[in-house]
């Protein structure tokens, strides 16, 4: 398997067990092969965006800054006119099923 979907907003968790959710995901994906997840965190019922989204999109940019992670790509952006976007699709295939949905409750990360 070489793209996992992880359900991060499933249960409702705090932000402290998606955290430990996150970490456990992308230490075992990078042991196995997986390559690459798709995180669903939700957009949040504020309408603004929720919590669990803007504190997953920012633990993965400090990862992605300290190369922890190779690349982040939020759902909203994962569409043809993005460079990363055509990257991810043409190397990852599975990821077609979410490309270009202009979807905001996702981030798809490159281990």
């Amino acid at each position: 398997m070489i793209v996992k979907e992880i359900l991060l907003e499933e249960n409702r968790p705090t932000w402290i067990e998606a955290k430990s959710i996150l970490d456990i995901e992308i230490r075992n994906g990078k042991k196995s092969k997986v390559k690459c997840l798709v995180i669903v965190h939700g957009y949040g019922s504020s309408g603004v965006g929720g919590t669990l989204k803007g504190r997953t999109r920012s633990y993965l940019r400090d990862k992605l800054k300290n190369k922890e992670i190779k690349l982040v790509v939020y759902g909203e952006k994962f569409e043809m006119y993005d460079p990363d976007s055509r990257y991810l699709i043409n190397t990852y295939p599975d990821l077609s099923y979410c490309y270009g949905g202009f979807n905001q409750g996702i981030t798809i990360v490159e281990l």
